[in-house]
């Protein structure tokens, strides 16, 4: 109640007109002081949706796989490879974090890829269903719907062996909404972002192969909403920098199947607020995810396809802070056609 008055009276006398008030500088400098200071106490529980709470699949290393990995399609065919590839990814995420806030997440993925020899050009984007459910004494429960961003990616693929083969990438990501993390669990960043990426596929012969994936994106800063108990406040919010890197094996068999299995660590770096609302809260966070993919491709109607199940699990670290996630643990089923 203490907190809620100081607010009001805060968000009062900053409203009122200011020839009313010249008598009482020194009244509402006090009370500016204790609303400033109880501002942060309130919106420090939201400052994680707006950092360590937001969830992106267009970004998401895993999830997406690299643009080389999905023109493997269709060589074990011996046909000549079509330069478009369109796939589509239905994915199912729980998450929960160790205060023990829950986010469910349905979502769909889709990839269009145009390869023209060593170049390709290519789109990723994505919309999903959100369902959180608060650990407070209502189990407050919340449910929108919101579209990922948009991520494009031009590249360039460079045989440097005959067992290897590195690609280079430019991203561009483009928000299709706000940053709205300060008000519920988002999906997509609200942010634009900007980055590169190198990857690679080692081939040991028999089937085998190593995959890895390089990749730094940074995101500008933008405005977010901060809700108050009577109104809102307006802050410069800063994503910083995501550095994923990405270790997999990949094993062929029977031709036609095929399975991976990979380590994904994710570092975010550089995250703040102007003005700082919590100064206790991470500036950077480390997450560490295992997945597994089985993919079985086939020829039909003169097109190469191929469909895919997969799962990961994965968890934060960031010490004695409670706000990141204990567990996420991901699915998805993919379907593939080149054309």
């Amino acid at each position: 109640m203490l907190k809620r008055d100081a607010i009001a009276s805060y968000i009062k006398i900053c409203t009122l007109d200011h020839h009313d008030h010249e008598d009482d500088s020194r009244i509402r400098g006090l009370l500016f002081t204790v609303g400033c200071y109880m501002t942060t106490i309130l919106v420090s529980v939201c400052i994680p949706y707006a950092t360590l709470h937001c969830v992106s699949e267009v970004y998401n290393l895993r999830v997406s796989t690299i643009t080389s990995e999905q023109l493997m399609l269709g060589a074990t065919f011996e046909k000549k490879t079509p330069p478009g590839n369109l796939t589509t990814k239905a994915i199912a995420r729980y998450r929960e974090d160790k205060q023990g806030n829950e986010q469910w997440l349905v979502a769909n993925l889709t990839s269009l890829i145009y390869a023209y020899k060593n170049c390709y050009a290519r789109v990723d984007g994505s919309f999903g269903y959100i369902r959180e459910k608060a650990a407070d004494a209502l189990h407050t429960i919340k449910r929108h719907t919101q579209t990922d961003d948009l991520l494009f990616s031009v590249g360039y693929k460079h045989a440097i062996h005959k067992r290897l083969d590195v690609t280079y990438t430019l991203l561009a990501g483009i928000p299709t909404h706000k940053d709205t993390g300060f008000q519920f669990y988002q999906y997509g960043t609200g942010h634009y972002g900007i980055g590169g990426q190198m990857s690679g596929i080692l081939k040991n012969g028999g089937g085998h192969a190593w995959i890895g994936a390089a990749r730094c994106v940074h995101f500008f800063n933008a405005p977010a909403q901060v809700p108050l108990t009577a109104s809102c406040i307006e802050v410069d919010s800063a994503l910083g920098n995501l550095v994923d890197l990405l270790l997999a094996f990949y094993k062929n068999f029977l031709k036609d199947h095929s399975i991976e299995l990979g380590y994904n660590p994710t570092f975010i770096t550089n995250l703040y607020t102007k003005p700082v609302l919590d100064p206790i809260l991470p500036s950077s966070t480390i997450r560490n995810s295992w997945y597994s993919i089985y993919r079985y491709s086939f020829f039909k109607c003169g097109h190469p396809m191929g469909i895919g199940l997969s799962a990961s699990y994965g968890f934060d670290i960031t010490p004695k802070i409670d706000v990141i996630a204990k567990r996420n643990i991901s699915c998805w089923l993919s379907y593939t056609i080149k054309f």
